[in-house]
């Protein structure tokens, strides 16, 4: 999955969450709703857990995380991520 950078909005913080094309959650055994855990690469790797799936028509596979969190693994937008637990 792609990471994807967004404006940050300091009034409001959304949880953590990933947009799955219907194919994509298919693929992982996922619907949407569902709470998974991601896994970055590299020299800061880390594990994110309880990770929101937003599945659906109109949705890309992309994560969206914010920029406190993408800063500590060291994530840029377009970098790829691993869905490791459901």
């Amino acid at each position: 999955l792609l990471a994807s950078s967004a404006a940050s909005d300091v009034y409001k913080r959304q949880a953590r969450h990933i947009h799955l094309y219907p194919e994509t959650a298919e693929t992982y055994g996922l619907k949407d709703g569902d709470i998974v855990s991601i896994q970055t690469n590299g020299e800061r790797a880390l594990i994110m857990n309880n990770v929101l799936v937003r599945a659906g028509e109109g949705n890309a596979d992309e994560v969206h995380i914010d920029t406190d969190e993408a800063n500590a693994c060291n994530l840029d937008s377009g970098m790829m991520v691993e869905i490791i637990t459901k």
